[in-house]
């Protein structure tokens, strides 16, 4: 702890979370075996009003200079926006975690057995199969407008295009006191809507 409290980052007078995550890249074009493919990353939190660019902010004033640290820092700010929307979607509360325990349903099915062959077969199986979590909307509900289609027109109309997804703080609650963030899905604007889709997690 003491390597902690002891960092140039760090306000020993205010609490302390540390959060250090591992980037894993590829060794292709590394020019020798201690030029690694790895960098470990610390991030020490101290106030939770900064965003995640804040604090890459603070870690690249600290250590910019640094040659190895420099050339990693594009990747790194990459990977730490798509980690943020990636844990931001899995935590929507529209979205549902739904256990599919292949794995863990087939070894119950192998325990019953007791012909060898069969046995057999079902290891063969259990080679390809694994548990997994898949996240997916809690429901198939297309929002649409209840305004009708007077309201718009003098309004000139868009082609169809797509809308990105993206995260807003959702006020609900008595009077809209509350916020809660949701993911605002892609869709097609002036055409049919885009199927909802599921994603597949390996469980370890």
């Amino acid at each position: 702890m003491q390597r902690y409290v002891a960092h140039p980052l760090v306000d020993t007078t205010q609490t302390l979370r540390i959060l250090e995550l591992m980037f894993t890249g590829s060794p292709l074009g590394k020019s020798h075996n201690t030029d690694d493919a790895l960098r470990v990353q610390g991030f020490y939190i101290q106030d939770n009003a900064l965003t995640i660019k804040e604090e890459l902010k603070r870690v690249e004033e600290r250590y910019g200079a640094d040659e190895d640290f420099a050339g990693d820092m594009n990747y790194v700010s990459e990977a730490l926006n798509h980690m943020a929307k990636v844990l931001l979607f899995i935590n929507c509360k529209q979205y549902r975690d739904v256990a599919f325990n292949e794995k863990k349903e087939m070894l119950k099915k192998v325990v019953a057995l007791k012909s060898l062959p069969k046995i057999k077969k079902y290891e063969s199986k259990l080679r390809k199969v694994y548990d997994r979590i898949i996240i997916k909307p809690e429901d198939s509900v297309v929002y649409e407008s209840s305004l009708g289609h007077n309201h718009a027109r003098d309004v000139q109309p868009k082609k169809t295009h797509w809308r990105k997804g993206h995260f807003r703080m959702q006020p609900y609650g008595v009077g809209a006191t509350k916020r809660k963030v949701i993911f605002i899905e892609p869709t097609v604007v002036g055409g049919v809507f885009a199927k909802k889709k599921s994603y597949d997690v390996k469980s370890k």
